[in-house]
């Protein structure tokens, strides 16, 4: 693994991705980080900088940056070119398009990321503790399944998340 001042990626995967935390982004006052979100009332400019310094970090600057409407489900969606476009609520995405970056935006809930070794499919979910106990991940696995990709070619990394000792859920 290494770290970078914003961001942990693991090396000698087949795919670019890493999992970044709130330093040295362009947002001011009470959004004082590298926040990517544009619905909490940041400034939308500073938020597409904050973006951009992302995916520049990933060298993937030049590819569009896909992110969800994450809303604590189970949801698994995958994106071809008729929704590339367009508003989705869901807390999983999936895409064999090459010219897209999947993300997700997490604070305490798990970022996973899911690909097969042939790089063919690529998965990311928002795993909450509703979308974990809805079996989000088994729903992304069963999207790799219905295109026909073994379940033993594919790799799934965990983000950082809060953990169990840290947090209580009835």
């Amino acid at each position: 693994m290494s770290l970078n001042q914003n961001y942990y990626s693991i090396k000698n995967t087949k795919i670019n991705h890493g999992f970044f935390t709130r330093l040295n982004g362009f947002s001011k006052n009470e959004f004082k980080s590298l926040n990517c979100s544009i619905s909490n009332g940041d400034n939308k400019k500073l938020v597409y900088k904050n973006r951009l310094k992302a995916l520049r970090e990933l060298k993937l600057h030049n590819k569009k940056l896909i992110l969800i409407n994450q809303i604590h489900s189970s949801n698994v969606i995958q994106i071809n070119k008729s929704n590339i476009n367009k508003k989705i609520e869901a807390d999983g995405i999936i895409t064999s398009l090459n010219n897209v970056v999947l993300g997700v935006l997490t604070a305490d809930c798990a970022p996973i990321s899911i690909y097969d070794n042939k790089c063919k499919f690529v998965c990311c979910l928002h795993s909450g503790w509703k979308g974990t106990l809805k079996n989000i991940a088994k729903n992304a696995i069963d999207v790799f399944d219905k295109h026909k990709i073994n379940r033993r070619s594919l790799t799934a990394i965990i983000g950082p998340c809060l953990g169990t000792k840290n947090y209580e859920v009835d």
